[in-house]
């Protein structure tokens, strides 16, 4: 694995970045500024964090580019940006790093963006449900969950996830 990925769980997502538009290249200053903060320095890093909020994604792009490749990381596109942007969202989940619904609702776009991803699309279930335990008290989306079991039958889904991740990397 290489140190970046090790240091940061924006990595997979920043190496997606030209697999979808719009892609939220603020994101990018987020990651390389927590690059530096875990001491990975370089000029093409402090330039790229360096950009102010909101930026500008034809300013911003090239640098990105520029340090995906001073550290030989690929930039994925199709099938490889799908599994890296759905990666960030579901490690965040099982990390607990975040709102837990928010990282939801983004699986929920992502699976219609991504034309119902079948990898992705419990996440999606799962989001209609806790949006009907709000509204009627009861899920009719994804069966058996309920309030009290909600956060579990999520990170159950999360880790089912991880795991056939990590079978096919």
């Amino acid at each position: 694995m290489n140190i970046l990925q090790e240091k940061s769980k924006l990595t997979r997502l920043i190496q997606s970045h030209q697999g979808f538009e719009p892609f939220n290249y603020d994101i990018c200053i987020d990651w390389a500024t927590s690059l530096l903060e875990n001491k990975i320095e370089s000029n093409k890093i402090e330039m790229l964090a360096s950009f102010s909020k909101p930026t500008n994604a034809w300013e911003i792009k090239a640098y990105v580019q520029s340090v995906l490749k001073e550290f030989n990381l690929e930039e994925f596109e199709g099938e490889k940006a799908t599994k890296a942007k759905a990666y960030y969202y579901v490690w965040s989940i099982l990390n607990n790093d975040g709102n837990l619904i928010s990282h939801l609702d983004s699986l929920r776009n992502f699976c219609i963006y991504s034309d119902y991803e079948d990898s992705i699309y419990p996440f999606y279930l799962l989001m209609y449900s806790w949006e009907d335990l709000e509204d009627l008290g009861m899920s009719c989306h994804y069966e058996g969950v309920k309030y009290n079991n909600f956060r579990e039958t999520v990170i159950k889904e999360a880790k089912i996830w991880m795991d056939n991740f990590e079978k096919l990397k």
